[in-house]
């Protein structure tokens, strides 16, 4: 009996503490606790596809991909950025149909701090415009880097 008295008092106390944790606001996860000689850092992951759709259908080639890169990412990230090749595959969502196409990947280490991430959305609208792209893929993690 006693113990059934005490998951009944449990039980109330559990309901009692349900509503106050739901009532917290959600905030961002506290910044990370980093080992020594590294720091904080936001690492974004483009993905810029390749293939040029609309009324002249096309592939992006090596010297506008180098242009873009030249003129646009060296100035968006002037401290650098790794660029890899990649195949890359997404569902249009006009037709419904798969699309594969030649992807250049670009991974980018900014400060773990408010506005990071502005110079990749500028660098994500340039391409766009230039390239007729739908879309540029963006994954964002947070981790500790040093250089």
């Amino acid at each position: 009996m006693a113990v059934i008295r005490r998951l009944a008092l449990l039980a109330l106390g559990v309901v009692w503490v349900l509503p106050a944790a739901a009532a917290r606001p959600v905030s961002e996860p506290p910044p990370h606790r980093c080992p020594a000689g590294t720091r904080p850092m936001r690492i974004a992951e483009l993905f810029f596809g390749r293939a040029i759709g609309g009324p002249h259908p096309g592939t992006v080639g090596r010297a506008a991909w180098d242009r873009f890169a030249a003129d646009t990412l060296s100035r968006a990230f002037p401290k650098g950025y790794t660029v890899r090749d990649a195949r890359g595959v997404w569902r249009d969502p006009a037709s419904g149909r798969t699309v594969r196409e030649a992807t250049k990947d670009v991974l980018v280490a900014l400060p773990d701090q408010p506005g990071a991430l502005a110079s990749v959305r500028w660098a994500m609208s340039v391409y766009r415009r230039r390239f007729r792209q739908h879309a540029v893929g963006l994954l964002v993690t947070r981790g500790c880097g040093a250089f």
